[in-house]
């Protein structure tokens, strides 16, 4: 029953948006769940579900790569964002980024949370978040002078999960010469899927 409550919120959601931003909003290609947004129209989007759908919080913002082509979609980038509101979520929106330069507009302005996020995805992605001051790297090298995306597209990072228990693993993140060691709770659920599987 509570599915059903919340499936009927989430179409009303996103019949609402695809009305007030005609073009820029798009049912997700199944089998993902949620919207694609448009990049130029995505802190617009977001700040009207902040202020007028009460989607006021921010669970995660992930970054995925697909390097061929998948349910009908070029190779790309993709960011996701997992928003939620009191009464329920998530709302899952996913942006697609280019290949070659992936950018999309930071949502840390709207969301102060979204900084570290942003800076996450970019170190280990390499997809920019344009209007993010702080894009630092956090687990890669401070010393390397590649960019993460090329280290990504070329395979040169792996990650071996050490120890796995019910409440603990250690990755270590390798690097051509460099290895260190990173806890899994600094990385989003997606992203330790995603690396754990891409070995």
């Amino acid at each position: 029953m509570a599915t059903e409550a919340t499936s009927e919120i989430q179409d009303r959601t996103v019949t609402n948006l695809q009305s007030r931003f005609p073009g820029a909003v798009q049912p997700a290609h199944a089998p993902q769940e949620g919207i694609v947004v448009s990049r130029n129209r995505l802190v617009e989007v977001v700040t009207f579900l902040r202020d007028n759908e009460q989607f006021n919080y921010l669970s995660s913002v992930t970054g995925v790569d697909y390097p061929e082509a998948t349910n009908g979609l070029q190779p790309r980038f993709e960011t996701v964002y997992h928003l939620y509101r009191d009464t329920g979520g998530p709302l899952v929106i996913h942006v697609h980024a280019d290949r070659v330069y992936p950018t999309v507009p930071s949502l840390a302005p709207i969301f102060p949370s979204a900084e570290y996020q942003e800076r996450e995805v970019w170190d280990l992605m390499g997809i920019r978040f344009k209007g993010n001051g702080a894009l630092r790297r956090l687990f890669l090298p401070f010393t390397l002078s590649s960019s993460s995306q090329y280290i990504h597209q070329k395979g040169l990072l792996r990650v071996r999960n050490n120890v796995t228990s019910p409440t603990r693993s250690v990755f270590t993140l390798w690097l051509d010469d460099f290895s260190f060691l990173a806890m899994p709770h600094l990385l989003s659920a997606e992203t330790r899927g995603f690396r754990r599987n891409s070995i």
